[in-house]
């Protein structure tokens, strides 16, 4: 389902088999001057991004999304031709991610190689992304190049990294459980390579390292265990 430059909803719809050899696939992808309710839809078996939003990281209008109560499965293989990642807001482009569930977005079979993500903001600001469950992930929840988004109330379970904050700034990480129970991932809890990030009070179960934090300036504070 693609919406370009309109208002709308996309609901109850069911988006699958979109394995299509190697090619990148997208379940619901919004472009363009839009704002788009996307709710009580599932998508399966994309190859590239199962719900999204991108701008062209420039001056024309960028699309806002709202990401309601969906269930979004990747195939969930390793190593495909390309890193699906579940639910995207990216180059500009803004909204809300809540309620949802997204499982199985893996690529890598390393920490070193993880590149598939639950939940990616890429070059977005002032996302929140509240009370969804994630659930086998390369990286569960990740905020890249973006500032000022807001991660509450997450639920993680399995992942190789629960959080990655990749040259992020004001991103806040409040009251998430972040756990691990498979011991061929567990990599990292939360991973923090960004500036004035606060990490508080999230519980952090199962990964060989809780908190990498390797930013500058930010404020880590009453996590868990």
């Amino acid at each position: 389902i693609l919406a370009r430059n309109t208002h709308g909803d996309v609901r109850g719809n069911e988006i699958k088999n979109m394995g299509v050899g190697g090619k990148e696939t997208f379940g619901v992808i919004v472009h363009g001057d839009s704002e788009v309710t996307i709710t009580g839809n599932e998508v399966r078996d994309y190859e590239r991004t199962g719900i999204g939003a991108n701008g062209d990281g420039g001056v024309h209008p960028a699309p806002t999304i709202d990401v309601l109560d969906n269930v979004v499965e990747g195939a969930g293989g390793v190593g495909e031709a390309w890193g699906p990642n579940g639910i995207q807001i990216g180059f500009g482009a803004g909204g809300t991610i809540r309620d949802n569930t997204v499982a199985d977005n893996r690529y890598g079979d390393s920490f070193t190689s993880a590149t598939s993500a639950g939940i990616l903001l890429f070059t977005a600001s002032d996302v929140m992304v509240q009370q969804n469950t994630i659930e086998e992930s390369d990286i569960a929840l990740a905020s890249a190049s973006s500032e000022n988004n807001r991660f509450v109330r997450n639920q993680v379970n399995d992942a190789l990294i629960g959080t990655y904050f990749a040259q992020a700034e004001n991103n806040k990480l409040v009251n998430n459980d972040i756990k691990n129970a498979d011991p061929a991932l567990g990599a990292a809890g939360v991973l923090n390579t960004g500036e004035n990030n606060k990490l508080m009070r999230n519980t952090i179960e199962g990964f060989d390292t809780a908190i990498y934090d390797g930013g500058q300036a930010s404020k880590v504070q009453a996590n868990r265990p």
